[in-house]
């Protein structure tokens, strides 16, 4: 009993590990051009624009932070994005 316990436990963490929430590259360009909107309007003369992009940014930044924690921002930003 204990045994296939254990073995049914093994199979449901491997593939929980397995089969990582991947982000659709249509989802990341999406994202990723909301971010970079948002940083560039950090650079507005006017303080709210400057408020709105820091909130924009912050929030773009942590949804593909989940989306796809290990996915390289900078690749992303500086890619060929359509």
């Amino acid at each position: 009993m204990f045994k296939s316990l254990l073995f049914c436990a093994a199979i449901v963490f491997a593939a929980g590990v397995s089969t990582g929430v991947r982000a659709d590259d249509a989802a990341m360009k999406s994202n990723v051009h909301c971010l970079i909107v948002g940083f560039s309007m950090t650079q507005n003369a006017d303080p709210g624009q400057q408020r709105n992009g820091l909130i924009v940014s912050t929030y773009y930044f942590g949804k593909l932070d989940g989306l796809a924690p290990t996915a390289d921002l900078r690749k992303l930003c500086t890619g060929s994005i359509e």
